[in-house]
């Protein structure tokens, strides 16, 4: 099947764009290039709410997307990058469709970056805001989501749901 022909140009103009490298453009020249790529176009959300998070390396900035109101689940959301770029803000977009689509709570975390704080400053931060929430599940409703953390399969948790339950099998 042929690619959409808008699909086509976009890929033809990246490949005739001459354009830095990342190493080129070094961290803070990358960062702003994603910035820069991240849509302003976002959709609604019921409610949207920016709070500090005691952490023992500080407080640290997470914005909670509520789709409705009501007992909803809630989904931890650790942006991409590596632990080097992107934040709160590049996945915002991304963040409220979730929560729509979703139908649950999502929390973004705004962890720290690398190299400014080296890892594993950033994972940290993730861990301290899921048990943050964890803390405070009943004021958001009852369920906790969050991703895999580790590739070993034979972590307490896994060894006690991982019978088909969670997709742990």
């Amino acid at each position: 099947m042929p690619l959409h022909p808008k699909v086509e140009a976009l890929l033809e103009a990246g490949r005739s764009a001459v354009a830095p490298t990342w190493p080129e453009l070094g961290v803070e020249g990358a960062r702003r290039a994603v910035e820069q790529l991240v849509t302003k176009d976002v959709e609604e959300v019921e409610e949207v709410e920016d709070r500090l998070v005691p952490m023992a390396a500080g407080d640290r900035h997470v914005r909670i997307y509520r789709p409705a109101e009501g007992e909803l689940p809630v989904m931890v959301f650790f942006h991409g990058s590596g632990f080097v770029m992107c934040s709160i803000e590049t996945h915002d977009g991304q963040c409220r469709a979730l929560a729509n689509r979703s139908g649950a709570i999502v929390v973004s975390v705004d962890y720290r970056l690398a190299p400014e704080h080296p890892f594993p400053a950033g994972l940290e931060d993730c861990y301290a805001a899921t048990v943050w929430v964890y803390q405070h599940a009943a004021d958001f409703g009852q369920l906790l989501v969050y991703p895999m953390l580790s590739a070993r399969m034979d972590t307490p948790s896994v060894e006690t749901n991982g019978q088909g339950n969670y997709g742990l099998a």
